[in-house]
This record gives structure tokens, sequence and C-alpha cells, in this order.
């Protein structure tokens, strides 16, 4: 009734020995992300994601409106001595320096998780979705079975695959599953910094295609490669060490806002009792 079990096996390559076996939706880092895509909520937590992404962007717009000097030159506001509470001190300079990366994450957040409200409005092909292009009554060829005898050998697909990216390393392998056209998808990794891409070979005729993005068009047509570069820019990958520390500061940056955030307005109020009883 819903998505099949996915068990990834890691071989060794000089020895084909099994070295592990695990489902990667139950390790710690695919429940992180469950929990950071929709909050581990079923159905409606990636909506609600999306919503908090652009709560998000609007506190970074007005906290820049409100960090912004208004009777100074604006190189004053830089600086850390701007009032005697050095809770308001940092809340100041890390929604600045931060403000602008927050709003970039915020946004390609909010595209990502409403994937075709932000494919229309950007002129983008639509996003494959369940059940997208299948007839009444059909399954979801995503959640069909692997084919029990591929026509093609292991080795053959692989050869095939590596044979369209010289250089590059092989990184993972999914089975055919069965439905109207079977194709193996296999992901490879390209010499240096560069992402890695994923084909897939025909298991009848072996002929390579490029396979659809995570982002892309669907099954049929070239990949978006608008919608894979905001993801890109979203989770840092092929981006460069410079970026993903930025990100990376970017995502800290709300706890600490939340807490000093918190903390000022907790002594702002307790200064509004205490003048109230006085």
């Amino acid at each position: 009734s819903g998505r099949p079990r996915t068990l990834n096996v890691w071989i060794d390559p000089p020895t084909a020995r099994v070295l592990a076996a695990a489902e990667i939706a139950d390790t710690a880092t695919m429940v992180i992300h469950r929990l950071h895509g929709q909050l581990l909520v079923p159905n409606a937590g990636r909506k609600i994601v999306g919503w908090l992404g652009w709560a998000m962007f609007v506190s970074s717009a007005t906290g820049l409106w409100l960090w912004w000097p208004r009777h100074a030159n604006p190189l004053k506001g830089l600086r850390w001595h701007r009032s005697p509470s050095q809770l308001f001190n940092l809340h100041n300079t890390v929604g600045f320096w931060l403000c602008l990366p927050l709003a970039v994450l915020s946004l390609t957040g909010v595209y990502i998780a409403f994937p075709k409200t932000s494919h229309a409005l950007l002129g983008a092909p639509p996003p494959p979705g369940p059940g997208m292009g299948q007839r009444p009554g059909r399954t979801d060829p995503r959640l069909a079975p692997p084919l029990a005898a591929p026509r093609l050998a292991l080795d053959q697909a692989v050869a095939a695959a590596l044979a369209q990216a010289p250089g590059a390393r092989l990184a993972s392998i999914n089975l055919p599953q069965a439905g109207k056209a079977p194709s193996w998808r296999i992901e490879l990794q390209p010499p240096g910094p560069l992402p890695s891409r994923t084909v897939r070979v025909d298991d009848a005729s072996g002929d390579v295609n490029p396979a659809p993005d995570r982002q892309g068009a669907g099954r049929e047509g070239p990949p978006d490669e608008r919608s894979r570069w905001i993801r890109r820019l979203h989770d840092g990958a092929g981006m460069g060490l410079a970026w993903r520390a930025i990100i990376t500061a970017a995502g800290v940056a709300p706890l600490i806002l939340s807490v000093t955030g918190l903390l000022m307005w907790l002594r702002r109020r307790s200064r509004r009792l205490k003048l109230r009883q006085a």
C-alpha cells in the first residue's frame, strides 16, 4: 500500500564480499533527513515545512529592516557595541551576517517543499509525482518489485553505463523494476568535486539514457537544470567548501536567533511588569 522497503547492500569491489546490509530509512541520518523535510509527519509534513520556510524568509527580511541604522551610516551598524546588552549585540550581529544565506535557504526550501507550484510559477516542466502519467487501475511503476531475472547481466549494465562517463567510478546500482520498460539505474561519480550523475540502461536493448533528475522533468525529456541547481544551492552538493560552510552557519543561526530573541523578549516583558507594579 506504500513504498516498498529498500535494502542497501555494501560490497567490497575486489572480492565481492558483502560488507554490510541495512535499510537506509532506519538509519539516524535518514530519520534526521525526514525530520528536516517533513517533521516526521506523513502527507502534511512537507507542506508545514514549506510554510515555515516562508515564515523564516519573512523573519529574515524584517530582521534586516530592524537592523538597518535609521540615523547613522550603515557601516556603523556592523560594530559590536550597538547596545549595552551583549545579548542584543549577538542577536544583531548573527542576524545581519547570516540574513541573506538564511533567506536563500528558506526560499530554496520552499521551492523544494512545493514542487508543482514552484515549477508552474517559474515555467519549469512539472516534477515527477506519484501516479503521474499512469493509467487508472495501474500501480505506480516506482513501487514495482525488481525483476527476478533481468535480461542484461550486472556486468553488462555497468559496462554500458561506465562507457558514457570515462574516468567515473561506480557509486550505486538499482535493479530494473517490473513494468513496461524495465531499466537499470546506475549512479556514477565523476572525478573531482563534480556531483554524481545517474544513467539508466534499458534492460531489453542495453541503450543508455540520462535518468530523470529527482527534481527533473519527469520520466521523459531533458532534466530540469534550474531545479537541480536550486536543490544544490539548498543542500550544498557540489557547491564548494565555502558555500557549504556558509549554509552550515546559516543552519545554526535560527537556533541562536530564536534563543537570543526569546531571552530579549522575556527581559523586556519583565521590565514592563516591574514598571506597571511601580
